[in-house]
């Protein structure tokens, strides 16, 4: 596949990957932009690169809003340390239960 063609289809995953996460108009535009105007494999994956931060970067930033978002999804601190037992329940879901009074019985 060449480069323009490369390019082509970056851009229409791009389309799909911004509608798909409720990307504005001029959010796609700019990423878009960027890759028109990359003109080795190696910048378009840097461009792809800078769009995934974009999209996903609040699962690994350390800024405040980072973790926040991480905290209410209840995928931050909130994990079991050390456990490495995927049955365990979420901190977030025992307490609702402990609430609630409801019992879960194994």
């Amino acid at each position: 596949m060449g480069i323009r063609a490369r390019k082509n289809n970056l851009i229409t995953a791009l389309r799909f990957k911004g509608q798909a996460a409720k990307l504005s108009a001029e959010q796609v535009e700019g990423f878009e932009l960027m890759y028109r105007r990359a003109k080795t494999t190696t910048e378009q994956d840097q461009v792809t690169a800078a769009v995934e931060g974009f999209l996903h970067g609040w699962k690994t930033d350390s800024d405040q809003f980072s973790r926040l978002l991480r905290d209410v999804n209840d995928f931050g601190d909130d994990a079991p340390i050390g456990s490495n037992d995927e049955d365990e329940d979420p901190p977030a879901l025992r307490e609702a239960l402990a609430r609630s009074r409801v019992t879960f019985l194994r």
